[in-house]
């Protein structure tokens, strides 16, 4: 059996406040996945981290997705920037990390909890258009 190689690439949401690489240096000729960082829990949902960064700054009208700017329509939008150079990218939304993490033990600990978050997980990505989750619980237990 044949194995397939995935290149992935991670990409923060406070990238866009530094100067010295933007989205449109990434290389998304050379890889198969983005996983953009990071998303929020907030009462057991997943919610948006920076809602400037990541679904409202102005990258050009072909970078929307949905009605959504940003780095979320940078990466879906079908005919933005990303998808031109890589139509086969497969994009991912990052939930939690270092400063997000604090609320994912107790959305755990109950089934309602569990039901809730999966289902804004669902929604979350067919809004924004990404292909997939990364969930970054630093740390169980905590």
């Amino acid at each position: 059996m044949a194995s397939t190689v995935r290149r992935v690439a991670y990409y923060t949401s406070w990238s866009i406040y530094q100067t010295n690489y933007q989205l449109k240096d990434i290389p998304f000729e050379n890889i198969t996945d983005i996983v953009y960082s990071f998303a929020n829990l907030v009462d057991g949902v997943i919610t948006v981290g920076d809602p400037w960064a990541d679904t409202q700054f102005d990258y050009g009208p072909q970078n929307v997705f949905n009605g959504t700017a940003g780095a979320f329509g940078y990466l879906n939008s079908p005919t933005g920037d990303a998808r031109t150079r890589n139509p086969n990218i497969k994009s991912h939304i990052s939930v939690g990390g270092w400063t997000w993490s604090k609320e994912f033990s107790s959305m755990a600990s109950t089934q309602q909890g569990r039901s809730s978050f999966t289902d804004s997980v669902v929604n979350f990505v067919e809004q924004y258009g990404f292909d997939g989750v990364d969930i970054d619980w630093e740390y169980p237990g905590k």
